[in-house]
């Protein structure tokens, strides 16, 4: 059994320990705007997305960014078994197999926190939260 660090000796908690890996993505090219790099690929990236999303790899995806800062890196989560599955995957993004990004892996487990998802069929609307 896997315990928490901070648990009670005596508690019977469970992790559940959801394996995942990290996939740290960063723009090569450093400095200026980030979009003169990577806009010509952007179409053909969010269409891979799209199909890591539908082939069920990708748990979640998007960039380090706010509404004033933006270097062009980003981050994808995967639900793989293995590195070697999630680099496998990694290596076929357009920004990596163009060498505009690199990339790292990291295994993650997922054992605390929560994720709620609100979905209304009938207004075709969703929140998460």
């Amino acid at each position: 059994m896997i315990r928490h660090a901070s648990q009670p000796a005596d508690s019977d908690r469970v992790l559940p320990r959801l394996q995942f890996h990290v996939v740290f993505t960063e723009r090569v090219q450093r400095g200026g705007n980030p979009m003169d790099d990577l806009k010509e690929l952007l179409p053909a990236h969010l269409d891979w997305i799209a199909a890591q999303e539908e082939a069920g790899h990708l748990f979640m995806a998007g960039p380090f960014r706010s509404d004033e800062f933006w270097e062009g890196d980003g981050m994808f989560i995967f639900k793989t078994a293995t590195i070697e599955e999630t680099e496998a995957i990694a290596k076929t993004c357009p920004f990596h197999v163009a060498g505009l990004r690199s990339y790292r892996i990291v295994p993650w487990q997922f054992n605390e926190g929560s994720v709620t998802l609100t979905l209304k069929q009938c207004s075709g609307t969703f929140r998460w939260e």
